[in-house]
């Protein structure tokens, strides 16, 4: 009877489980039963891997070198880190509401047979009306929101978030929702819309008390952003005296600390900064506040003794090993503020010496010696420290971009001085008789012998180390033969890899589509890339080779040098508004080279320097008459003795660029004897203008076009001789290739509007990229255009190189549409530039293209008709 008994309530209770699994029905079981297992099952499991992200957070390191986010989270090496836990978050979430959700409306009781329905309640009018009936899932939805935020993927958390709004509108969820969209707003930086979502919160009265704190972190994060430190500070002071915990309210206060030091208010930030040391705080906090009131010294009313005495003790604690970079930084910082430069460069040197895993800290020390030496306006030794500081330079730092573009100026300059200096060496070795020329060469082996065995002796690694890390010596090169050095010769090979990578010996090395080597073994890389040249910088005859030994080399130097010193002048004056040194300059060159083409056109920059800039009258018409006196005919004594020639000048300038884009337009439309007609137009209006590259590339492709093959191969080499840098001399270059090859045919590919076009993008089969892009593609698509059928192909071009091709697009413009958006998501960012050729192709050029697989071909005419 037992065993009867037990196996009925088994039945019983599968058939139970049976129709509770089903969410198409909607009975107080089947609530039941998806309730709990969605919470303590699912839910719980992504609830615990999103708590595992925050603990991550919590105990990452916090950056003192920088002001301290009120938001850590945003951080993208934060954000990298807890990914992981918030796409398994965002995976139990999913998974709870697709296999857990209720939105089937419950069944009305019916009233008993000969009764009279009755009317309902409000309570259960709400209740049928409800559009989900499992009280986790809007949990699920939040907490999926919650997760893209942490990952940084704020589109994809606002989907779930607005779900929310629109799903469960009259739900107290709505505001946490809210919140939740303004701090994702806030962390894209689009600070009218957050305001806009926690005033949402603030103006609706019923909103949750708990959610008061948060918004105010938010107000104070966004103030921040904003650079609006005084509104920040009077949040922050409010949100202190609330904080229970004691680990925050010390965080909150550091950060009160760094924005009154932003405000210049020394003394409160050091009133400021003891109280968080009062509050035992880890002890990298502390040390970062005892490191910052020093800083705050520089404007406060303290005195520099008590802070000297301070930094002192701190050097000599043991536990301060590891950040002695970050006292001798501020002790430098100390000395500069009362005039003591020598000795600021002193501690900047030791910061830089001492720092061993800082890199922020490093780099901010790069900077402050390569700023005191740009204000000496001793330009080589900044741009050695410029160089530096970008190369461990954190891309987020506030002044990054100025930083960037005064380190590319400085490099200029500094270019054209080493160069000065090199030809300058050449000649005086070259002006040696042969035996003191030898003995002087043979010195420089010997020296270069003792450094490379000094640099070998384990003794000497602490030296050898202080130089890898970058440290300038302003006096290394003195006494040595400028770019003979071995360490010169190894920072060039260097710098050369950074911007051209590995790159076989052979012509138009330089061109933008030449297949970047990965692979040369490194026995190759010191092949002689000349045949017969000597690469051995033991022996005499490798020093010999390029001295200036006979008057047509000497000629040749002398025109490098005139032309650095003009070039010098130019960057001091326009770049560095240096006009001192830009005068300088431009005198030095006149004085050396009195015969110079540019001395007409350095005369004009100190006319104008003076004139416009030091407003010296007198030294400004002194330049004007040497112009008028020597150069009588030439352009720039037509500009000071017509005041019409300027206005002509810029009237033919107009004329060109119309000229040009008639030309343009027709040549698109196979229009090839109007596109030489336009040219020849251009070229009456000036003969040398700035246009002059662009248009004899249409003229030479019109020809070519036209059956003028010889034509256009001898305008297009005059293109590439006259000018190498400009962008469509790469293109000519193209044709060139073509036309040696016998494979130029130009009506090989078709101009067509009313075609299908795909997008595709090409990559080199060896740097197995394919795959990589492809999923890229695959999930741009998915999420970009979800309701599109596109395919995705692989297939190869030629023997090294594979194409991805996205099928299929009504016309050029919806391919050029796709083509820009994708583009501007940033799908690409994490491959160079130089390693792919993306463009838009219609469905006939495609087919031509993989029979005959030379991309340059195809580029050259997707560049002059896309």
């Amino acid at each position: 009877m037992k065993k009867l008994i037990l196996y009925f309530w088994y039945i019983l209770i599968l058939l139970l489980v049976f129709n509770s699994c089903s969410t198409k029905k909607n009975t107080g079981l089947v609530r039941f039963y998806h309730n709990t297992t969605a919470h303590f099952n699912i839910y719980f499991n992504g609830f615990e891997s999103f708590k595992r992200g925050m603990k991550t957070i919590e105990q990452t390191p916090e950056n003192y070198t920088q002001l301290l986010p009120v938001f850590k989270n945003e951080r993208e090496d934060v954000m990298s880190a807890i990914s992981g836990d918030m796409d398994e978050s965002i995976i139990k979430s999913v998974k709870m509401i697709k296999m857990h959700s209720i939105t089937t409306k419950p069944e009305h009781k019916k009233p008993k047979k000969g009764k009279r329905a009755y009317a309902l309640t409000d309570q259960q009018k709400e209740f049928y009306s409800k559009n989900e009936y499992n009280k986790w899932v809007d949990d699920a939805y939040l907490l999926i929101g919650k997760a893209h935020y942490f990952k940084g993927d704020y589109q994809g958390g606002f989907r779930s978030l607005h779900l929310i709004l629109n799903k469960f509108r009259k739900d107290e969820i709505r505001f946490y929702a809210m919140y939740w969209i303004a701090r994702s707003y806030s962390a894209m930086h689009d600070f009218n819309e957050a305001d806009n979502y926690l005033n949402l919160i603030t103006d609706d009265k019923t909103h949750p008390e708990d959610l008061n704190y948060g918004i105010d972190m938010c107000y104070a994060d966004i103030y921040i952003k904003q650079k609006k430190y005084q509104e920040a500070v009077g949040k922050l002071d409010y949100l202190i005296s609330i904080t229970k915990k004691k680990k925050k309210r010390a965080r909150l206060k550091y950060i009160t600390a760094q924005l009154y030091q932003k405000l210049n208010k020394g003394d409160k930030a050091i009133e400021l900064f003891a109280e968080v040391i009062k509050m035992n705080p880890p002890y990298e906090m502390a040390f970062s506040a005892k490191i910052n009131m020093a800083k705050s010294f520089i404007n406060s009313s303290e005195g520099s003794e008590k802070i000297r005495k301070l930094l002192a003790k701190m050097l000599k604690d043991d536990k301060n090993i590891d950040f002695q970079d970050q006292i001798y930084y501020v002790l430098a910082g100390v000395e500069y503020k009362e005039g003591n430069e020598d000795q600021a460069l002193n501690y900047y040197h030791k910061s830089v010496n001492t720092s061993v895993s800082n890199q922020n800290q490093k780099a901010l020390s790069y900077l402050a010696l390569a700023d005191i030496y740009f204000e000496r306006r001793s330009y080589l030794p900044a741009g050695e420290y410029y160089d530096s500081t970008m190369s461990v330079l954190d891309t987020k730092y506030p002044d990054y971009d100025m930083i960037a573009k005064k380190t590319k100026n400085l490099k200029e300059l500094t270019d054209n001085l080493k160069l000065i200096a090199h030809e300058d060496s050449l000649q005086r070795i070259a002006s040696m008789d042969s035996v003191k020329r030898n003995e002087y060469i043979q010195s420089i082996i010997d020296r270069l012998i003792a450094e490379e065995r000094a640099a070998n002796n384990p003794t000497n690694i602490g030296n050898h180390d202080q130089f890898n890390r970058g440290d300038y010596n302003p006096n290394q090169t003195r006494g040595k033969w400028y770019f003979y050095n071995p360490q010169a010769l190894s920072i060039g090979k260097s710098e050369f890899m950074k911007i051209w990578g590995k790159r076989k010996s052979e012509d138009h090395w330089r061109r933008k589509n030449k297949r970047i080597i990965l692979d040369e073994l490194e026995d190759d890389e010191t092949q002689e890339s000349d045949s017969g040249r000597i690469t051995d910088n033991k022996k005499i005859e490798f020093y010999l080779q390029d001295l200036p030994l006979t008057d047509s080399l000497i000629t040749l130097s002398d025109e490098r040098i005139a032309r650095a010193y003009f070039d010098a002048g130019v960057v001091y004056e326009r770049k560095m508004e240096d006009y001192e040194e830009a005068v300088e300059s431009y005198n030095t060159l006149i004085k050396r080279f009195p015969e110079y083409n540019l001395n007409v056109e350095a005369y004009f920059n100190m006319y104008l320097i003076y004139f416009n800039k030091t407003k010296n009258k007198s030294l400004a018409e002194k330049n004007r008459n040497n112009i008028l006196n020597k150069y009588p005919y030439s352009k720039y004594a037509k500009i000071l003795s017509d005041p019409n020639y300027l206005n002509i000048l810029k009237q033919n300038k107009n004329k060109i660029d119309k000229l040009y884009a008639e030309a343009y337009e027709s040549y698109k439309k196979n229009k090839y004897s109007v596109v030489i007609k336009k040219t020849e137009e251009a070229f009456n209006v000036s003969k040398q203008n700035h246009l002059e590259a662009k248009f004899l590339y249409l003229k030479g492709m019109a020809k070519g076009c036209l059956g003028d093959v010889k034509k256009m191969e001898e305008i297009l080499k005059i293109l590439v001789k006259n000018y190498p840098k400009d962008e469509v001399s790469p293109l000519a270059q193209n044709v060139l290739d073509l036309l040696k090859s016998g494979k130029y045919d130009p009506d090989y590919y078709e101009f067509k509007t009313d075609s299908v076009y795909y997008y595709t993008i090409v990559v080199n089969k060896k740097d197995t990229l394919a795959n990589k892009i492809k999923y890229i593609l695959t999930t741009y698509n998915v999420s970009a255009f979800p309701k599109s059928n596109f395919k995705t192909e692989i297939f190869d071009l030629g023997k090294d190189k594979t194409a991805i091709t996205i099928k299929t697009f009504a016309d050029d413009v919806s391919a050029v549409n796709y083509l820009n958006n994708i583009k501007n998501s940033n799908s690409y960012k994490d491959i160079p530039v130089s390693y792919y050729n993306d463009f838009i192709i219609s469905d006939s050029n495609s087919e031509k293209l993989k029979k005959l697989p030379i991309l340059d071909k195809y580029l050259s005419f997707y560049k002059s008709h896309y």
